[in-house]
């Protein structure tokens, strides 16, 4: 599976920024997989603040009665996400950060294949995939563009 991360940045006030996240995951030719977890954390370069986690958005199940989808109903025991041959999907998050901080964006992603993992003693064998990427302040001069 390819990982890919793209990051945009726009100022929001004189402190802040906001960052947004998407993380696109391209299957390979062959089998299905299947996507347990998958979190973003993000890491201010040169700052004492603690790493932000986030949980990827679209990751998790919506719910559903009778063909129709329900926002509101959680889906017990929240069953993986199959992700299939060939198959091309985008998970997406979003957050506030500092205006001049470097962020180093990480994503982390739990994932098995039914016939990799061969379902040892009746347990899957979930692997992990990561991949990372880096935010740098905007100019001032790229600011004042984008807000115009």
């Amino acid at each position: 599976m390819d990982v890919a991360i793209e990051s945009s940045r726009i100022h929001l006030n004189e402190q802040e920024d906001y960052l947004a996240v998407t993380v696109k995951l391209e299957r390979g030719e062959y089998g299905a997989l299947q996507l347990g977890d998958a979190q973003l954390r993000v890491t201010y370069l040169d700052s004492a603040a603690a790493p932000v986690v986030l949980n990827l958005t679209g990751t998790q199940r919506v719910g559903w009665r009778v063909g129709k989808l329900d926002w509101q109903m959680v889906v017990p025991n929240n069953p993986p996400v199959s992700l299939h041959a060939r198959e091309k999907s985008e998970f997406a998050a979003a957050l506030r950060v500092p205006r001049e901080a470097a962020c180093i964006i990480e994503v982390a992603l739990l994932t098995y294949r039914r016939l990799d993992s061969l379902y040892r003693l009746g347990r899957k064998r979930w692997g992990q995939r990561r991949s990372s990427s880096v935010s740098l302040p905007l100019p001032d001069e790229a600011a004042k563009q984008r807000e115009t």
